[in-house]
């Protein structure tokens, strides 16, 4: 299960196949749900990698690359990517890049929105030197 800090600074909880958790200020889940279903989907599984970005969209890895999902848990597109990547990370100083691994390789992706989630500025200050 993946916890995951939305730019609101609401926390919810996701697992697969892709389920919301609402999460109390106490840390227990409420309003247990399925988020998005990519059941049936062609390809390869592997739900792992989740990263949200400021706007609310999530990248999960799944079948066939990155779905990209809205907020409400529409399928807005997908990232087609050499290998299925397993996990993600925002990176670059404008935190508009992002990173994704796989079995053998390394991939990166420029985005219109930069990643949500916490990234000390002194890092940031740093990075953009």
């Amino acid at each position: 299960m993946l916890t995951v800090i939305l730019p609101d600074g609401s926390r919810k909880q996701f697992e697969k196949p892709v389920s919301a958790y609402d999460v109390a200020a106490d840390g227990s889940l409420a309003r247990g749900r399925v988020f998005f279903d990519m059941g049936g989907a062609p390809g390869d599984e592997a739900l792992d990698g989740l990263e949200v970005d400021a706007n609310g969209n999530l990248f999960v890895s799944g079948p066939g690359g990155v779905w990209i999902l809205s907020p409400r848990g529409e399928h807005l597109g997908q990232l087609v990517t050499p290998e299925l990547p397993a996990n993600f990370a925002w990176g670059d100083a404008d935190r508009k890049t992002l990173y994704m691994t796989a079995r053998t390789g390394l991939y990166r992706v420029r985005t219109v929105a930069p990643g949500a989630g916490a990234f000390p500025k002194t890092l940031a200050a740093s990075a953009s030197r």
